[in-house]
């Protein structure tokens, strides 16, 4: 069987069918063969073996009345072999006119079987060792040996008693008869089950042996199907108690249903969903004791879906587009703010997320989300070209003070003048020839000088100015603290994240470029902040942890930075700026590293950071 979801798959060979020859005496003969089992499977947490006859509800003529399912029958007289007293749990020496079977591998080490295709020794004519047990009915199924490790044909012997003999089992089996049995054929057929246990592979699917339906748009109440490969003609009756959550909650009138083809679908009506986006589904069947889990396997679609995962291109976003994206709501049990821990549960789904073409020069697409603080951030570096010619129609301008830029050429290495527009390209600045993908463009994005970053208008100063005042083009002086340029090489509806130590922490944000309506410093603390730090910055492993989480975080990469030696520090630390000014040749930026984070530090204008836009 081979799960479409997952690829995991899994397959039994048996040698085929036992004749056991008995020549019956008055005390009875006893003999014993064997069934050499080969199982080939990919999955990673193994696999469990079931043991049962065939169904035989169905036989026709219908077996004689007082007839046990499970015995060995003769279709000829009526007669037949009773199935032998023995459990699992509690095997037994073979009784007369009865049958068994174990395991050379079993779970219970103590029930293991070391006979071989041969009579039994005559010390053991009564009835062998204490290990043999009744092959169960059809939908009472026997988990008679569990394989905790991974199991593939190619990578163990399949001679059982061999070192490596992982792959293959001995299935014994034993029938005693004495002269009161009538003579003849007496038959059953076994089943073996193999269930395979997928675990949770790297793409974070689910259980190999249980995937969904999907289904698309659903209100409360819907009917959703599940089906699964894990008990192919097992009876329903039998299954006990079935539970589905999905997001946490529980589904109604869960009803499970035996497929043609050998699956169980199980049926329930979705619970109520406040949030659109992928959920966890769970399934509990008690039978077995064990609960199956499918992440994000549950697809909760908003059939109007906002602007938000409608737009195409980074240039159509707005600020009343990403307002309108609605953000996960809290538990019950939880406050209304989003802090780091409910955002990282496993029940926190719906993280508004889309992918956005950035439409001038590069033509790349950038990953955004609605993160913690309520703001749509980029979740990738800029990595804007040099020779990029902008204008107010695509990037962040004004279309006034500045109606055009164009990036500057790539910059080997940077001159530490804070005046300059430099830039730097990873790959075409010819400053890596190492293989790393973080050293990239694409995955570091490119490097940018402060004067460049805010489309030249943010002058450095290359002496003190004094007492004297630095103004950019809005008149905004550079040399006081706090104070930010008004455009950047953002793209249009985007803008440079607000740094600096304002203690209202960004609760706001620049909306028009040229306007100091809303200005507001603190972008980057209030993110921290929204994931859980305290102050502006804190040496904690914890934070570096939710600031580079991809799934629900700002996913900032250790980008390093460009200065007068060149590229560094990449996979080690990061800087990424914002649009505040520190003083006349320093500005702030955002840097962290494995163990610290600071949402408000500052370094010359001419050094070369990476480039994170927040949403206007």
């Amino acid at each position: 069987m081979v799960n479409n979801t997952t690829g995991y798959y899994a397959s039994i060979t048996s040698s085929g069918d036992i004749e056991l020859d008995i020549s019956s005496t008055p005390d009875g003969d006893y003999k014993t063969g064997v069934d050499t089992l080969s199982i080939d499977t990919n999955t990673k947490n193994g696999y469990k073996l079931y043991i049962s006859t065939i169904d035989h509800s169905s036989d026709s003529p219908a077996l004689p009345s007082g007839t046990p399912a499970n015995g060995l029958i003769n279709s000829a007289t009526g007669s037949y072999i009773s199935p032998s007293s023995g459990t699992v749990n509690a095997p037994v020496r073979l009784a007369t006119n009865t049958w068994g079977y174990a395991a050379s591998r079993s779970t219970n080490t103590g029930t293991k079987a070391t006979y071989t295709n041969t009579s039994a020794a005559p010390t053991e004519a009564a009835g062998g060792q204490a290990v043999w047990k009744a092959v169960p009915v059809y939908g009472s199924e026997d988990i008679f040996y569990t394989n905790t490790d991974p199991t593939n044909a190619s990578s163990g012997s399949t001679t059982p008693g061999d070192s490596n003999d992982t792959n293959a089992i001995n299935v014994y089996y034993a029938a005693s008869a004495n002269t009161g049995l009538s003579s003849g054929i007496y038959t059953n057929t076994v089943v073996y089950t193999a269930i395979v246990d997928g675990g949770s592979d790297e793409t974070g699917l689910a259980e190999a042996s249980i995937f969904p339906v999907s289904q698309d748009g659903l209100a409360a109440g819907t009917e959703v199907t599940i089906a699964t490969g894990l008990y192919p003609g097992f009876s329903v009756d039998n299954l006990g108690t079935i539970t589905v959550t999905i997001g946490g909650q529980s589904c109604t009138n869960v009803t499970p249903v035996l497929s043609e083809i050998g699956s169980l679908n199980i049926t329930c009506d979705t619970p109520a969903q406040t949030n659109y986006g992928s959920y966890t589904v769970m399934v509990t069947v008690a039978k077995y004791g064990k609960t199956y889990t499918l992440t994000n396997a549950y697809e909760y679609v908003d059939p109007t879906p906002p602007a938000f995962f409608t737009i195409t291109k980074m240039q159509q976003m707005t600020h009343d587009i990403c307002t309108d994206a609605k953000l996960p709501t809290p538990a019950a049990n939880e406050t209304t703010a989003l802090t780091a821990s409910t955002w990282a549960s496993g029940s926190r789904t719906g993280i508004p997320t889309t992918t956005l073409l950035d439409d001038r020069a590069g033509q790349k697409s950038y990953t955004v989300k609605k993160l913690a603080d309520g703001k749509c951030w980029m979740t990738e570096n800029l990595a804007l070209p040099a020779g990029a010619v902008l204008s107010a129609s695509d990037s962040d301008l004004d279309g006034v003070k500045v109606s055009s830029y164009t990036i500057p050429a790539s910059t080997t290495p940077f001159t530490n003048d804070n005046d300059l527009e430099q830039m730097y390209d990873p790959v075409a600045g010819g400053g890596t020839t190492t293989t790393s993908v973080e050293k990239y463009s694409y995955k570091v994005g490119n490097y940018y000088s402060w004067r460049t970053a805010t489309a030249g208008t943010g002058r450095g100063a290359g002496s003190n100015p004094g007492t004297g005042v630095l103004t950019d083009v809005f008149g905004t002086d550079m040399t006081v603290r706090n104070n930010n340029t008004l455009v950047s090489i953002c793209p249009k509806g985007w803008r440079l994240p607000t740094g600096g130590n304002d203690s209202t922490a960004g609760t706001t944000g620049i909306t028009t470029p040229g306007s100091t309506t809303n200005l507001v410093n603190g972008d980057f603390t209030a993110l921290y902040r929204a994931y859980g730090g305290t102050g502006t910055s804190g040496s904690d492993t914890t934070m570096y942890a939710q600031m580079t989480n991809p799934n629900y975080g700002p996913n900032f990469a250790l980008s390093g930075y460009v200065y007068t030696n060149g590229q560094g520090y990449v996979s080690r630390i990061s800087f990424f700026w914002s649009s505040t000014v520190y003083s006349y040749n320093i500005a702030y930026y955002m840097s962290l590293n494995t163990s610290y984070v600071d949402s408000q530090n500052f370094s010359s204008k001419y050094y070369g950071p990476t480039i994170r836009c927040v949403s206007r």
